[in-house]
């Protein structure tokens, strides 16, 4: 008659929220950014926005797949326990380091 408890560890919890908010940052940063949004844009310097404007297409989608692809998405699978979401994690990680690489 013991049975385990499935429920999930209060520090899960926390780090999943974190973890979420911490990526809708990414998520809104790449957003604002793409969507060139005045509010947020006006916080640059015009060196640093001709230097955002100038990134090539691959450059772009090598920042987009990670942060919202990889990173909220396997977040919000990690608050939902999916198994998809540790190795939707080690995708981001394997993506973040190819785009090091290529700087």
């Amino acid at each position: 008659m013991n049975q385990l408890s499935t429920r999930a560890p209060p520090h899960l919890w926390i780090v999943c929220i974190l973890a979420v908010l911490w990526n809708a940052i990414g998520a809104f940063d790449y957003a604002a950014t793409q969507m060139r949004l005045e509010f947020y844009m006006s916080q640059f310097t015009p060196e640093q926005l001709a230097y955002l404007h100038s990134f090539p297409a691959w450059a772009v989608a090598a920042w987009a797949i990670p942060v919202l692809g990889g990173s909220l998405i396997a977040s919000l699978g990690l608050l939902l326990r999916k198994r998809w979401a540790m190795w939707l994690f080690g995708i981001v990680l394997v993506a973040m380091a190819q785009r090091g690489m290529l700087r």
